[in-house]
């Protein structure tokens, strides 16, 4: 019995982790030291003024490149087993500032809360996330054309 119930466990994440919605709510409560939550035009005058700052998308590959991604955007799949080893693979430099995002910001909260367990200093999460910046107008790279 018991290993049927964790099937179904099993599988409903599977499908909820399939899914384009980001299915993790930003959690509430104080942002660690270095992590600092910032608006959408924020985020994109960042992206737009300064070369030093890494642009992190913690989404799945469909949502990437489906539904398209922030400028000079590096993907990562929060929802990877090796999510820490594969965040290595980017070669981020811990001292210099990041933005972190995912759909509407449960997973890129979760992130910074890592990222700042590593070391990192500077982690912006915009306001909404991916959802906001879309609705906001921003740019947007690389979406699949329907």
């Amino acid at each position: 019995m018991l290993q049927k119930i964790l099937a179904l466990c099993l599988i409903h994440f599977s499908f909820s982790v399939a899914g384009e919605k980001d299915t993790i709510p930003p959690s509430r409560g104080a942002l660690p030291t270095g992590v600092r939550e910032i608006s959408i035009d924020e985020a994109e005058k960042l992206i737009r003024e300064r070369n030093d700052i890494a642009v992190i998308d913690v989404r799945t590959a469909p949502e990437f490149f489906e539904l398209g991604h922030l400028p000079r955007a590096q993907m990562v799949d929060y929802f990877r087993e090796d999510f820490i080893a594969a965040l290595g693979t980017l070669k981020l430099d811990p001292a210099k500032p990041c933005i972190v995002y995912c759909a509407i910001g449960g997973r890129a909260r979760r992130v910074a809360e890592k990222m700042a367990k590593l070391g990192y200093n500077e982690i912006f999460l915009p306001k909404g996330s991916f959802k906001a910046w879309k609705d906001a107008g921003k740019p947007i790279v690389g979406a699949a054309k329907k």
